[in-house]
Parts: C-alpha cells; structure tokens; sequence
C-alpha cells in the first residue's frame, strides 16, 4: 500500500472517529447540564472545528502540506485557524463582540507570523508571549459564555497551545521532541515505569503538604474522560514545551542534561503557583517533584509521548482518587 494513502486513511479515521465521540460527548453534556440547543449546537460544532485543526500537527503528511505553502499564505492559514472557531460559536450563540474578535486577531496574529517575519524574533520571547497568554486567562474575556459556569475559555485555551505548537513544528522544526498523539509500546512501558516511580515521592510530598485528602474516592466511568483530556490536551501541550523545548534548550545551555532536567523542572513547578489561589506553593513544589519523574522519562524515552504517560497518569490520579 502507498504510504500516502495509508497517511491519509489514518488522518481521515482519527478525524471522523474524534468527531463522532465528541458529539456523543456534548450531547451527553448538554442534557446532563440542561443547555439549550441554541447554545449546545455551535458550541459543540465549533469544538469539532477546533479538533480538525488539532490533529494537523500530528500527522506527518498534513503538516508537510502546510509546510509546502508560501509562507504569507501559512501565516494566512494559522490565523484563520485560531479565528474561526470562535465565529463559529459566538456568532450564532450571540457572543459575538468585535473587540474580542481584534483582541483575538491580534494575539493570533503575533503567534501565526512571530517567525515568517524577515529576521525571526527570539524563541524565548514567543515562550514569553504563550505564558502571559496563558497566567493573563485573556480567554475568559474573550470567549465570553452564553450559559453560567459553562466554561467555553476552554476552547481558546485549546487553539492557543495547539496554535504555537503547529507553529514552531512547521517553521522551526525543533529535533528530539517525538511529538504524536499514540506513544508505542516502550513509550508506554517508559512512562508507566516513571509513573510508578514517582508515586511513593509525589503522594507521599502531597499528603504531608496537606493537598490529599483520604479516604480516596471510587473513580467511575469519568475517570477514563480525565485521563483522555489529560493526556491529549493538558499532558501533550505541557510536555511539547517544557520536556520537548525547554529541557533540552536548559540541557545545551548548561552543558549538562542533569542541571536540564533540574531547572527544567523547577520552571515547572514555578508555573503553578498559579495553580487554584495565587501564590500555591504546595502546588508548586509537588508539580516540581512530578516534572523531574517526567523528564526523566522523557530522557530514557527520547521522546515527550513517554512523559506524557506519567503526566496524564499523574493528573488523573490527583484529581479522580483524591479530594
């Protein structure tokens, strides 16, 4: 068989496959919430908009065909990528507000061109840019909601990562990252491995710290929904940047993979201070314990789908069988 064409038949499978589980998933949703349809419908389309182009960075033979464009014309494409969702649910939803709309363009526009600019500006600085997006939750004014406590930021959230991560695996191309959305079975067997190993430090860190509560919960059907959000959008993002980009920047720039590693997860732990009320700093110092298992992981494994694995275990664990 073709190369291409099976490329393009697992392309073509992940995306229908995604699209019929995530309509059984908002309907499920939206009546369990009681959410009316005029809300529930382009909410829910707009999320399959925004998982087509979440899949782009993963499969090979998509991000080639973007590669192959002009440049303006894949700065054109990314942008568009990031805008079109939120029309897609704020106008029929009656959300719509044009200086969202701007605010939206303009933060879009810096990621999209950030390198198809005559003399690229810094990596570090677009690293900069994705975290005051990030700690700013500018989403949460933008992606205004038409129903109470129905978190739509969640969708821009979603878009930015998966936005600067098609971004920097087009135009910088960055070596040693193993980036994908299945691990093989010795990415499996590496993370499952560092998730055991982390258990006894991180738990045992948590509970002194005062952040688990016993007894543990049952964890039902859920639990399998939080691992799947956990390791496909939390874990794969959170992994590109910090195991995938910033170690192994810290590992050359120090000369030393060990003090990589170290700083890389400090930085980790650091970014969630911000995690529930600023400042946690029990957060911080647990979620730094976890991101040397993690890059751990991601060492032995080359790759950060192996990390991923201990992430998503990690974070499932946390919030399914502990309060």
């Amino acid at each position: 068989m073709n190369p291409m064409q099976t490329a393009h038949g697992s392309g073509r499978m992940a995306l229908l496959t995604g699209w019929l589980l995530l309509t059984a998933a908002a309907i499920l949703y939206s009546r369990q919430k009681q959410i009316p349809a005029a809300a529930a419908i382009p909410i829910a389309i707009a999320f399959l908009v925004e998982y087509s182009f979440y899949l782009l960075p993963g499969i090979d033979d998509w991000r080639g065909r973007l590669a192959s464009l002009r440049p303006l014309h894949r700065g054109l494409f990314y942008l568009g990528s990031g805008i079109l969702p939120y029309l897609v649910y704020a106008i029929p939803s009656g959300q719509f507000t044009w200086i969202a709309l701007g605010g939206l363009t303009l933060l879009c526009a810096a990621i999209s061109f950030w390198y198809l600019v005559s003399r690229p500006l810094p990596d570090v600085l677009f690293l900069i840019l994705l975290v005051a997006i990030v700690l700013s939750r500018v989403t949460r004014y933008i992606y205004a909601s038409p129903i109470p406590k129905l978190p739509i930021d969640v969708l821009g959230n979603v878009m930015f990562m998966r936005l600067a991560i098609l971004v920097m695996l087009v135009e910088r191309r960055p070596r040693g990252i193993g980036f994908g959305f299945i691990p093989t079975r010795s990415e499996f067997r590496v993370g499952i491995l560092y998730f055991f190993f982390l258990l006894p430090v991180c738990f045992t860190l948590a509970w002194a710290l005062g952040i688990l509560r016993f007894p543990m919960r049952q964890p039902g059907w859920s639990a399998l929904a939080v691992l799947a959000g956990m390791f496909w959008v939390v874990a794969l993002s959170e992994e590109f940047f910090f195991r995938g980009i910033l170690q192994q920047w810290a590992g050359r720039m120090t000369r030393s993979r060990a003090l990589g590693l170290v700083l890389t997860s400090a930085l980790f732990g650091l970014c969630h201070l911000w995690f529930g009320k600023f400042p946690n700093w029990r957060m911080a110092l647990v979620a730094g314990a976890a991101g040397l298992f993690y890059g751990l992981a991601f060492q032995k494994a080359g790759g950060i789908r192996a990390s991923m694995v201990s992430h998503a275990l990690t974070a499932t664990a946390f919030r399914v069988l502990f309060s």
